[in-house]
């Protein structure tokens, strides 16, 4: 499968190196990237061949590598803004490689803003990779910030015919962090959140971000929108700021804590929320999604609400069109799901959700559209609606 335009709203383009994975959580459940492997299956679609666990996977989406697409954004002859790379499966996976990882990882060098001088012609590209493995992203990030371990891994490519010579060559000057390449983890509730996202922070990266979809429960990502400056005071096991000055208008602006030398900014640098689609779709309670962009508003952190999935709260019908009977739901703060039955009383954080469809659902969130994008990212003619309150 090349690399192609995606409907995925905080991304342009989706480019699948690999394919296949293996359900984690609950977030997994009604996997969109399991649907499509099998209707690619059916269709003897190159790289769908491998079925996966029954249990956690499904036929034709088995761990594949498709090492004949690793070279095509070095054949890009204009920029493509945002690419999602391996929106049908897991970078992070067990079963991939370290040295397909360092091929991966050799084009987004050759492709992003760490290049420069004779090789500029090639377009810059902001490559966005999202995981529910954050142990093994920090374990490879770590390997690849290492001068020695990197050559190893791009030779090791090599011997497999991912990398050339030129690759090799280049590998003691290939940056530890690359400027393009965002890292993100996929979160579905506070569990999940606690579980990732210190691994996240701990691994380096020039843009950490998280995406809370498909949002099945209530989220606090306070600690980790703060501004973590190196001050002394950052917690190891989960790389927050424990400085009780912590949240100043100095940190804020990202210049050194007040009380120390040096400093710099280490928290989220986005957040994108959204329900679930699908016909299997669980609906989300409309406070979720609204906390997470209050508490976004208040630290100063950029915030995307992708969609509210198959439910929303109750609207209109559209002027001029008759109404329907819709299916409806109520849902309460703790996520717990009850069929909507007339004249029964609902506890006081009950909301009700109807199932409109993902299109009619929209992404309006309290009648404003937030697509909002990191700073570190700039786009002379911008596509997405950058809410203001």
């Amino acid at each position: 499968m090349t690399t192609k335009t995606t409907r995925i709203e905080w991304a342009t383009h989706v480019w699948n190196p690999i394919s296949g994975c293996d359900r984690v959580s609950d977030g997994c459940t009604n996997c969109y990237a399991a649907n499509f492997a099998r209707r690619h299956r059916a269709m003897g679609t190159r790289g769908y061949e491998t079925d996966g666990r029954p249990e956690t996977s499904g036929p034709g989406f088995g761990v594949s590598l498709h090492d004949w697409t690793l070279t095509e954004p070095l054949r890009w002859r204009t920029r493509r803004d945002r690419i999602f790379l391996n929106s049908m499966s897991d970078a992070f996976h067990p079963q991939v490689p370290d040295a397909y990882l360092a091929a991966l990882w050799s084009v987004m060098y050759w492709t992003g803003a760490d290049v420069r001088g004779r090789y500029a012609h090639h377009p810059v590209q902001t490559y966005l990779i999202l995981t529910k493995r954050p142990p093994r992203m920090r374990s490879w990030l770590t390997k690849w910030a290492d001068r020695d371990t990197r050559i190893d891994l791009v030779k090791a490519a090599a011997a497999r015919g991912w990398c050339d010579q030129e690759d090799i060559d280049n590998a003691p000057f290939m940056p530890g962090r690359l400027a393009s390449v965002w890292l993100g983890v996929s979160v579905e509730d506070q569990a999940t959140a606690n579980t990732r996202i210190p691994e996240l922070m701990r691994t380096p990266a020039t843009v950490r971000f998280v995406s809370a979809e498909p949002l099945l429960g209530s989220v606090d990502l306070t600690r980790w929108l703060r501004p973590v400056p190196d001050c002394g005071h950052v917690a190891p096991d989960d790389g927050c700021c424990t400085h009780p000055g912590n949240m100043t208008p100095e940190c804020h602006r990202g210049v050194p804590c007040p009380v120390t030398t040096g400093g710099r900014w280490q928290g989220l640098d986005w957040v994108i929320a959204g329900g679930e689609s699908g016909p299997k779709a669980r609906p989300m309670h409309p406070r979720w999604p609204e906390e997470l962009r209050l508490a976004c508003e208040i630290a100063g952190v950029p915030y995307f609400f992708k969609q509210w999935g198959e439910w929303a709260p109750p609207q209109p019908d559209p002027e001029g069109a008759p109404g329907r009977r819709r299916r409806s739901a109520y849902v309460d703060h703790r996520g717990r799901i009850r069929a909507a039955s007339t004249g029964a009383d609902q506890p006081a954080d009950t909301a009700r959700m109807v199932r409109y469809g993902k299109k009619q659902a929209g992404n309006a969130l309290e009648g404003q559209v937030y697509q909002q994008l990191p700073g570190h990212y700039a786009d002379p003619t911008p596509r997405h609606t950058l809410a203001t309150r």
